[in-house]
């Protein structure tokens, strides 16, 4: 992680807290993000470097939106994909006035869901805003995406709010092709964005 709000380091690992202590400190300022990016696009792709940008800046959306697109339920479609409601998308100044920009999709891990991942001092939302990532996208022209998976205690169950990567199948039996509903859900988002299409905000309760 890029910034200190990041990971969860602090829980697992068998470590004495001590240890624990030091690999936090070790990973504090680890630009994992830049280095993600450039092993996707190439140094000479992100020249620019990174620059800070605000928590505000990553804005949400609805993810029923997506799901409208091929089902006729899609708030029962996006519950059974265990996806949340809300997503997140981060668009630099220079996207929004019409430069053609990159899209990068970020995936988040296990408890680092919008709804899952707060902590004090914060809105939650935590990976979106403090991956690493947007500071590289601002200054590089990279418009990221952020897909969120909610924690589910009901079938599918899914009580740490992950993404269906391991096989369980506990969204589609083709949870990892192109007719798993997570998959397909996150294709048409990148086709909605690709078309200049725009993903629609989540409207007020």
């Amino acid at each position: 992680m890029s910034r200190s709000g990041g990971g969860r380091c602090q829980q697992g690992s068998g470590l004495s807290p001590a240890s624990k202590q030091a690999t936090c400190a070790a990973l504090k300022d680890v630009d994992l993000a830049g280095a993600i990016l450039k092993r996707i696009y190439g140094e000479e792709a992100l020249k620019a470097g990174r620059v800070p940008v605000a928590e505000n800046d990553v804005q949400a959306f609805d993810q029923r939106q997506v799901f409208s697109k091929f089902s006729a339920k899609p708030f029962t479609a996006l519950q059974d994909a265990s996806m949340a409601r809300e997503a997140y998308i981060f668009v630099p100044k220079a996207c929004k006035e019409g430069r053609q920009c990159k899209l990068h999709v970020a995936f988040h891990g296990c408890l680092q869901g919008g709804a899952t991942d707060q902590r004090v001092g914060h809105t939650g939302n935590l990976f979106a805003k403090f991956a690493g990532y947007n500071e590289w996208a601002q200054a590089n022209n990279v418009i990221v995406l952020y897909p969120q998976i909610q924690a589910r205690a009901t079938v599918p169950l899914n009580p740490q709010g992950c993404w269906d990567w391991w096989g369980q199948d506990y969204t589609h039996e083709g949870y990892h092709t192109i007719s798993g509903k997570q998959v397909k859900a996150v294709a048409q988002m990148i086709n909605m964005l690709a078309g200049g299409q725009a993903l629609l905000k989540v409207p007020a309760e």
